[in-house]
């Protein structure tokens, strides 16, 4: 019987110059599980062994949760299909055929775009050639003789309150002149107020 394993050239491996090779420092890979997977791993053991072995189970009550739509929910589903029905359901339609009507424009919105093209062509043609050079005159109309005059006694009159010396004034003391009422006039007041 033949050996399957390749031959080792024995000779050639101890006869191997290793000066050559580069120094390397080798780094051992032994991953071990960490302590959670080691728990879950554990864990799945055992609930497969108390499968297998038959383990009492606790009986659980299942509670079905149907979520019944609410009364408006079934309104518009029924509405939804009472139109659906409808529009699915056969009709007896009158045939129709549709004219395409154009409004023509009435004579007063024709003159008016008619006016409204020839304003626009008369500016768009307007030849600027025929225009004749006209030249701007300032003209700086002065006030007449009245104007001067009204304004020069204007002036006058307040530089005159402007410049008014008050020590040139006299002193004049003012009197207050109240009449009273003499006894006549109060015992008739009197009378007259005690009758009314």
């Amino acid at each position: 019987m033949a050996s399957d394993k390749p031959e080792i050239p024995v000779g050639e491996i101890a006869a191997f110059n290793k000066s050559g090779l580069k120094p390397t420092e080798t780094d051992e890979k032994n991953p071990l599980p960490s302590s959670d997977d080691v728990k879950q791993e554990k864990c799945h053991q055992n609930l497969l062994a108390g499968v297998e072995a038959g383990a009492q189970l606790r009986h659980a009550e299942v509670k079905e949760k149907v979520v019944l739509p609410s009364a408006e929910d079934v309104k518009q589903e029924k509405n939804r299909q009472s139109l659906l029905s409808e529009v699915e359901a056969d009709h007896d339609l009158k045939k129709v055929e549709t004219a395409e009507k154009n409004p023509l424009p009435d004579n007063e919105a024709v003159l008016a775009e008619k006016q409204h093209m020839q304003f626009t062509s008369g500016i768009e043609g307007f030849a600027k050639d025929k225009l004749n050079r006209a030249t701007t005159e300032e003209k700086n109309a002065l006030p007449d003789n009245d104007a001067i005059a009204q304004e020069k006694k204007e002036v006058e009159l307040r530089t005159g309150i402007e410049q008014f010396n008050k020590e040139n004034m006299a002193h004049t003391d003012t009197k207050v002149k109240q009449i009273l009422p003499d006894k006549d006039t109060i015992e008739q007041e009197r009378r007259n107020s005690v009758t009314e």
